[in-house]
């Protein structure tokens, strides 16, 4: 999935989502005492060792924006413009990653 595409979709509708993510994410890295440098993630990103900081974070901030959004589950709340982003890149990849083994299997 790409984050990126993620954050910029939401923080259209949530200014400052970015930043909040960011924050997430260097704490539960620190808590779990792994490096955030570019060539620490490459590292571990080549050696297969599952980023569980990730998940971890964004299970913080979902959390977060939850107990802070006045209807955050609206269909116009930040939570729910995430998942639907979310949901678009999700099934965007696997429409690509299919599209790619049918036509190497051609």
């Amino acid at each position: 999935m790409d984050v990126e595409l993620i954050l910029d979709a939401a923080e259209t509708e949530a200014p400052g989502l970015r930043d909040l993510a960011r924050r997430f994410l260097e704490a539960e890295a620190g808590h779990l005492g792994v490096a955030l440098d570019l060539d620490s993630v490459l590292v571990r990103r080549a050696e297969g060792v599952p980023e569980v900081h990730i998940p971890g974070a964004a299970d913080r901030l979902l959390e977060h924006l939850v107990a802070t959004g006045e209807n955050a589950l609206a269909d116009d709340g930040i939570v729910m413009a995430l998942a639907r982003v979310g949901a678009q890149a999700i099934m965007t990849r696997a429409e690509l990653e299919e599209g790619r083994r049918n036509s190497v299997c051609h």
